[in-house]
């Protein structure tokens, strides 16, 4: 698995984007639910393009599924699994990783509710999340004349700056027409 660096300005500006549970794709709700909404940003953030199995393994007796380990609950089965784990290190990739970020509980909670699936983290969570705030930055440095700094400073076109300029003018205009009716 490939080191990375958490970048806590991704992580924030995601959080700006990702503020309830039910704005996490699938699953990923639930873990929010229980571990907590910056954690499993977290998650998202270390994992985005990576394709993993978790395997289900580690929360049956003896290796194998049993029909009193498929009748605890979610709480039952993390704590059977917190049992055999002393440290990240014994957990398998790329939940070793997350566990040194935000803990093993954690990191086992949310191989809990992902145990059996074939995953993969779009990074689009995070890219979608920088580009919204570029286009807030545009919009509040912007004055009448400063299309050709804004296209350089943020790396874009002039011709994209007016699109960004003109899509805020239009949903302000929507806003306002919606509010005087």
């Amino acid at each position: 698995m490939r080191n990375k660096i958490l970048s806590l300005g991704t992580v924030k500006l995601a959080l700006e984007n990702l503020r309830f549970a039910e704005d996490f794709p699938g699953t990923f709700g639930t873990i929010a639910e229980r571990i907590g909404i910056e954690d499993t940003v977290v998650i998202l953030y270390l994992l985005n393009g990576l394709s993993f199995y978790v395997s289900g393994a580690m929360f049956a007796r003896d290796g194998q599924r049993s029909k009193t380990m498929s009748c605890l609950s979610a709480d039952e089965s993390i704590k059977f699994a917190l049992k055999q784990v002393d440290d990240a290190e014994d957990l398998p990739e790329p939940f070793d990783l997350l566990a040194k970020h935000i803990g093993v509980e954690k990191a086992v909670t949310a191989m809990y509710f992902l145990k059996g699936m074939n995953c993969y983290i779009p990074g689009s969570v995070f890219r979608e999340a920088q580009l919204k705030q570029r286009n807030k930055n545009i919009i509040t440095e912007f004055s009448n004349n400063n299309y050709s700094y804004l296209s350089k400073k943020y790396g874009v076109s002039k011709r994209w700056v007016v699109e960004i300029i003109k899509r805020q003018l239009s949903d302000f205009k929507t806003v306002h027409k919606r509010g005087k009716l």
